[in-house]
């Protein structure tokens, strides 16, 4: 009896023994997984920054070709915009671009306001199927102006985009901005007017003689700004218009207070008398931007 008791104790010992290396090897492959999922993670973003490195080098003069459409992209692959168009070889937003084609006149005349270095801009006179006439293009911050127009010049659209170094705004001043994040170099929280080196104008005091049938804004949080100086000008035009419009809750410091912007843009957008017609959806990569569609009640079909 006492052999088996003791035979016992050293198989239950030896279970133990069994099941604590067991645990230990369990907690030590975990460990190891963890640290092979890091590394596969490091490996990937290294073969990615390499291939990157190579389109960098392989692009010359920072010039970027879809078709024979030139784009100067020199702030590849930090700027997301630049990035998006080199790696999907296409327009920034394109899916977005391809809906609103739909409800363009041929041959249209177009506000391109707040068009970065210009991807829109390019697609409206270079690749959509309506083909602009005329795209005036606004870009405040300094750098993306002077991409914008290079962007331009290569493409030899100098007879038919205007592009203008000022951002649209209710008052004509200059002011301090936040400056978007690196990775999105455009603009931007109006911090201090009558301050600073950018200049804003009012739309109503531009002397834009053609008839303008699409405006695109894109001003991160300023599009009620942009409205307020724009009155006669949409009352006279009636103009189409997609507008970028922020979550009100979003954190991103270049768009500081837009509490209760999207009511605030509606009611003016309604006073005007526009309504919204469609949803285009988010933004790429972006889940707190929404674009939508607004069209004059005079312009819709009965």
């Amino acid at each position: 009896m006492m052999k088996i008791i003791q035979q016992y104790i050293i198989l239950t010992a030896v279970a133990i023994a069994c099941f604590v290396t067991i645990v230990k090897i369990y907690k030590y492959e975990k460990k190891i997984y963890k640290y092979e999922k890091k590394i596969y993670k490091y490996e990937k973003k290294n073969y990615e920054i390499n291939q990157q490195i190579k389109k960098k080098v392989s692009m010359r003069g920072d010039i970027f070709r879809i078709g024979e459409i030139k784009f100067y992209v020199p702030n590849y692959p930090m700027d997301d915009i630049q990035k998006y168009i080199v790696e999907a070889k296409d327009f920034y937003e394109i899916n977005e671009l391809k809906k609103v084609d739909k409800l363009l006149p041929n041959n249209p005349v177009i506000l391109d306001i707040g068009a970065n270095i210009g991807s829109h801009t390019l697609y409206w006179t270079l690749k959509s199927p309506k083909k602009a006439k005329h795209v005036y293009a606004f870009e405040v911050i300094d750098e993306t102006y002077n991409i914008l127009k290079r962007n331009i010049e290569i493409n030899n659209l100098q007879n038919r985009v205007t592009a203008f170094d000022f951002g649209l705004s209710n008052v004509n001043s200059s002011a301090k901005v936040q400056q978007k994040s690196d990775s999105f170099q455009s603009c931007c929280a109006i911090l201090e007017r009558g301050e600073g080196i950018y200049k804003f104008k009012r739309l109503d005091d531009l002397d834009i003689k053609e008839k303008v049938d699409f405006v695109k804004i894109d001003v991160e949080g300023q599009e009620v700004s942009v409205i307020e100086g724009a009155k006669k000008f949409l009352t006279k035009n009636k103009p189409l218009i997609w507008v970028e419009l922020w979550v009100e809750d979003t954190d991103k410091p270049w768009v500081k207070g837009i509490k209760g912007n999207r009511a605030k843009y509606n009611a003016l957008m309604n006073e005007l008398g526009y309504v919204k017609i469609m949803e285009l959806g988010f933004e790429q990569n972006q889940a707190q931007v929404s674009n939508f569609i607004y069209q004059h009640k005079s312009k819709i079909a009965k």
